[in-house]
């Protein structure tokens, strides 16, 4: 079984007001991983979405927190 390229790890808080804090890695080539936080898990992840795009991420990576960003948000 193939291993899948990304995954995502989450740090949820347990306390209100507290930031979650939410890592993606790329398990290809260097292994690169980046983190972000914020209010909620899709703020943490437009946060991480940001700094991917600074630091050069690949397409497909942006492409992955992308999706999952759009998939916490209300659906219409």
């Amino acid at each position: 079984m193939q291993r899948a390229r990304f995954s995502i790890k989450w740090a949820l808080p347990l306390e209100p007001g507290l930031s979650t804090h939410v890592a993606l890695c790329d398990h290809e080539g260097d292994h690169r991983e980046w983190h972000g936080e914020g209010a909620d898990e899709a703020d943490a992840l437009a946060n991480l979405i940001g700094l991917m795009t600074q630091q050069g991420a690949s397409r497909e990576a942006l492409e992955y927190a992308a999706t999952a960003y759009r998939s916490r948000l209300p659906s219409e």
